[in-house]
């Protein structure tokens, strides 16, 4: 299960990339911790857009 839409995932991104803190970021949109703002980051640095799309696992 998917907590957040990609659409949160990009603007959480933008923001951050903007200039508003991690821990801002957590607390306006009700996310529990810092480290998916930055994981998302690093994924959307590394990848682009389709780094932060949902990955279904392959079973």
């Amino acid at each position: 299960m998917t907590k957040f839409s990609f659409k949160v995932r990009l603007k959480t991104v933008q923001m951050y990339l903007s200039g508003i803190g991690s821990t801002t970021i957590v607390q306006r949109l009700g996310i529990k911790r810092n480290s998916s703002v930055l994981m998302w980051v690093a994924r959307y640095q590394k990848y682009g857009i389709p780094g932060l799309k949902i990955r279904s696992p392959n079973y």
